[in-house]
């Protein structure tokens, strides 16, 4: 485009405004809000995914991994020990390993405030889009439950949770999820999904 004098103002137009949509959700889907900083927009709900096509089966990716390291790795570009689809939340059946990780979406029904509880000894991670849910990768002896609510808009949303033991333990862990204020229960087969291609 030639606009030496900048004349033109791309704030105006449909792609700029489209943009700014686009740039707002994802700063929403980042961002926890913090007491000690109030924001205008605390209140506001995670946009779920735009654009979602029918590309996906119920039920969650569980995968089990190997790790020396001493809290919760990135695990993207590992390779996994064990994985597999999974209905619902469950211990594994593997006995290697000690990094656990459930990934996909979870469908949303309704705008609102939702908890997510997991009540486990071991070390945990959960985060919804980018924003982090449940930071329990320290301390790990001090409760054994950890929960975090979370207001979340209708549709998809992305999840991830992940798990570290020590070497010596066993897989034990139950979580929980469901509106605030409610009560909580698995989640069921009917708002948990995976990627078509995993």
């Amino acid at each position: 485009m030639q606009d030496p004098q900048q004349k033109y103002n791309i704030y105006l137009t449909e792609e700029s405004t489209d943009l700014q949509q686009q740039m707002k959700d994802q700063v929403l889907r980042m961002r926890r809000p913090d007491e000690n900083a109030p924001r205008p927009y605390d209140a506001e709900y995670l946009p779920a995914l735009s654009g979602i096509s029918d590309d996906f089966d119920p039920g969650l990716r569980m995968a089990v991994y190997e790790t020396n390291s001493r809290w919760i790795p990135q695990v993207r570009s590992k390779e996994s020990l064990f994985e597999e689809i999974i209905s619902q939340i469950r211990i594994p059946d593997f006995d290697s390993g000690n990094v656990l990780e459930f990934s996909g979406m979870v469908y949303i029904p309704s705008s609102g405030e939702y908890s997510l509880q997991i009540q486990t000894k071991h070390s945990a991670i959960v985060r919804i889009h980018d924003a982090l849910l449940i930071d329990a990768d320290f301390h790990r002896d001090v409760a054994d439950v950890k929960k975090g609510n979370i207001r979340l808009a209708s549709g998809f949303h992305p999840i991830r949770i992940l798990m570290k033991k020590e070497n010596n333990e066993k897989w034990d862990f139950q979580i929980l999820a469901g509106q605030a204020g409610g009560s909580l229960s698995s989640l069921s087969q009917d708002v948990i999904f995976h990627s078509k291609n995993d």
